[in-house]
């Protein structure tokens, strides 16, 4: 408790912000911003300040899979923070992390120009005098609108706008659970449950989505560069967010 008023605090957000419009993140940040000055003891810079900005704002897709990677080296025990010393980590120690939220999925992984010669990187040290100048060599690839909860959300309004081009007020729904209704654009889409039906569905949803980024060129592939994937070292990838929920879920049940 004696730390808190010199403990920096930073509020920020990924994809489902990244979807709102410039206005509403504005709106939400002014929010956000003061209920944190008025109910924490943090430290933060000065009210108005560009340095306020910096800790209450929306963060890039490639700054979120940044971020997850970090964390996912260091749960496997690969800490990141030694760059820049003797003691960096090795570049076959690193892991690569999958991450897939709400809005978007993420690809993260140390990148190495001979990565793909058996041998070559073994005992090399992450070369970077920061973790800011380690970013750039990690390859990032953010995919938006592919997270559950933003796919799900067009799985359904692709559904209703079928639906009404037919003159239907209600249909079924593939994805859904057996007699769930739902209401989507005013049209009652009812669960089916049918899981080839959903996978089909899903697999369209994604294939859309991601061609519409316009961030790609087409035509689109989910292939990383081989100096990501570093395939003959047998480089693990450790899978974040809503991979570690369903086979949690998996493990339970």
């Amino acid at each position: 408790a004696a730390d808190v008023a010199d403990t920096p605090v930073y509020v920020w957000a990924t994809a489902g912000a990244r979807a709102l419009s410039d206005e509403q993140q504005r709106q939400l940040w002014r929010v956000v911003t003061e209920a944190v000055r008025t109910r924490a003891d943090f430290f933060l810079p000065a009210a108005g300040s560009a340095s306020e900005a910096g800790h209450f704002r929306t963060i890039a897709g490639a700054e979120e899979g940044y971020f997850a990677w970090l964390a996912a080296n260091y749960v496997k025990g690969v800490d990141m923070t030694r760059v820049g010393s003797d003691d960096a980590p090795l570049e076959r120690e690193t892991v690569g992390a999958l991450d897939v939220g709400g809005g978007s999925a993420q690809f993260v992984a140390l990148e190495s120009a001979d990565f793909g010669s058996a041998g070559a990187s073994s005992e090399r040290r992450v070369a970077a005098v920061s973790l800011d100048a380690l970013a750039e060599s990690v390859y990032a690839r953010s995919y938006p609108g592919v997270g559950a909860a933003h796919a799900e959300a067009r799985a359904r309004r692709d559904a209703a706008a079928a639906a009404k081009a037919q003159g239907l007020s209600e249909t079924t729904f593939a994805c859904g659970f057996k007699g769930h209704e739902q209401t989507t654009d005013g049209v009652v889409l009812t669960g089916s449950g049918e899981y080839d039906a959903c996978v089909e569905l899903v697999a369209k949803i994604l294939r859309d989505t991601l061609e519409e980024d316009k961030e790609t060129d087409a035509p689109f592939t989910l292939a990383a560069p081989a100096n990501a994937l570093g395939a003959r070292h047998e480089r693990a990838f450790l899978g974040m967010s809503l991979l570690f929920h369903v086979t949690h879920f998996l493990h339970v049940a």
